[in-house]
């Protein structure tokens, strides 16, 4: 048994070799096919060469997505044949085999080294990449007539990509600055069907900030662009992006080339004052205003819908901010005719303080008068945000009120810790009104 055992395990080791040697033998030919193919490509001419780094270049590109490439990419294809032909160029001029999809792909490119009609020609590709920008940016500085002469009838059919561009943007403004006003016009007419893009991007939002700049002292081009711009108006005020637009219009643009401009945000005052980004806008637009009484009416009529909301409440706290006497009369009768309800709501209850601080004496003295009872002290200590309210009128009241009020609170302390906020109260109400401690021993006091 173990000689024919040790007779098997013989005969597996030497087919284990005869495949082993087999393999080496496949290995080694292997080796010369590629060795014959590396001679081959050493052989090749420069043209090779360059059309793989190109190739390799382009496929990088295209997984970063940083280029438009199903557009471009029969252009590019063309590009690359023509570097795959025959004919050797190495001994040529580098400046004479210049493409443009070189010149976008190459970050290191030196464009000192390239004539300055070919970076012009191709500026369309070449401002998507930030030397190249930059580059641009400084041609146009050196030569302002650049962009009115060529630059702008090159790339205004192409305006929409590049301003959305994270660096093209760059170049459009500047290209921008040095137009004159026929040629405003005409980008006026070519940014109309993608305006909305352009204005809801984070980078097409700076041109149009940027177009508002060249535009402010011409009273025709304000008109073209205010059709374009109110025909969009709510859309633009609603989205983030494009909200800073709106800043920039009314910071420059003056009465009466906003009266449409206003007469529209009073249309549509309710949507504007409830919304996330318009809140805040609508605020600047108020302080950028010469007039603003006409518009603050119209917030205050609709003040009881802004109080418990989210944002809304803010704009009303910045109105009484601007301490209009009549306006904040107004919104504060409106405040006080619900004030149960606004007081023990989380949002209106934040407007309680500005109702206090900017209210006139009268007023002040009738709420403190008011409130200072049994029950309605009751119903603010126990309410979770209703005695944040009770502690801004009891920091504010004069005596005999005063001592009335934590009279009564002290009464009702034991209560008030049944609540889950009570004990935070009660810690707060201490250390507030430190004269609470006269009125409790709070050794009685029944901790859950």
């Amino acid at each position: 048994m173990n000689i024919i055992f040790i007779n098997q395990v013989i005969i597996i080791k030497f087919n284990i070799i005869d495949i082993y040697i087999k393999d080496s033998i496949k290995n080694n030919k292997n080796l010369k096919e590629e060795k014959k193919e590396d001679t081959n490509f050493k052989e090749d001419n420069t043209i090779s060469s360059k059309n793989f780094i190109l190739k390799a270049s382009l496929k990088i590109n295209e997984e970063n997505n940083s280029f438009d490439f199903k557009k471009n990419r029969n252009k590019i294809n063309d590009d690359l044949s023509e570097l795959s032909t025959n004919e050797d160029l190495s001994n040529k001029n580098y400046k004479e085999n210049i493409n443009y999809s070189e010149l976008y792909l190459n970050q290191n490119i030196d464009y000192e080294k390239i004539p300055k009609e070919e970076i012009i020609k191709n500026c369309n590709y070449i401002c998507k990449n930030q030397k190249g920008c930059r580059y641009l940016q400084q041609l146009l500085d050196e030569n302002h007539k650049l962009a009115s002469s060529k630059i702008f009838y090159l790339i205004k059919n192409n305006i929409k990509d590049i301003s959305t561009d994270s660096f093209g943007n760059y170049f459009v403004q500047k290209v921008i600055k040095y137009l004159n006003n026929n040629q405003i016009k005409e980008f006026l007419n070519n940014i109309n069907k993608n305006f909305l893009d352009i204005c809801f991007n984070q980078h097409g939002t700076r041109v149009i900030q940027k177009l508002i700049d060249k535009i402010q002292n011409d009273n025709i081009l304000i008109d073209l662009f205010n059709d374009l711009f109110l025909k969009y108006l709510l859309e633009i005020i609603l989205n983030p992006n494009s909200t800073h637009i709106v800043i920039k219009y009314i910071s420059l643009i003056k009465y009466p080339y906003n009266e449409k401009f206003i007469q529209f945000i009073n249309n549509n005052l309710l949507l504007i004052c409830t919304n996330k980004y318009s809140c805040c806008t609508l605020q600047k637009i108020i302080e950028n205003l010469s007039d603003k009484k006409e518009l603050l009416y119209s917030v205050s009529n609709i003040s009881s819908l802004l109080f418990n909301d989210q944002f809304g409440n803010y704009v009303i706290q910045f109105i009484l901010t601007l301490n209009d006497k009549e306006i904040n009369n107004i919104i504060i009768k409106k405040y006080l005719e619900d004030f149960n309800n606004n007081v023990s709501n989380k949002f209106s209850s934040n407007i309680f303080s500005k109702c206090l601080e900017y209210c006139n004496f009268e007023t002040k003295e009738m709420i403190i008068k008011n409130l200072c009872n049994y029950n309605s002290i009751k119903f603010l200590l126990y309410n979770m945000y209703g005695n944040y309210v009770l502690q801004q009128i009891i920091s504010v009241s004069n005596e005999p009120y005063k001592s009335t009020y934590i009279k009564y609170i002290a009464m009702l302390l034991n209560g008030l810790l049944l609540y889950p906020f009570g004990n935070v109260v009660l810690y707060k109400l201490k250390n507030t009104f430190p004269e609470l401690n006269n009125y409790i021993n709070m050794n009685d006091l029944c901790y859950k």
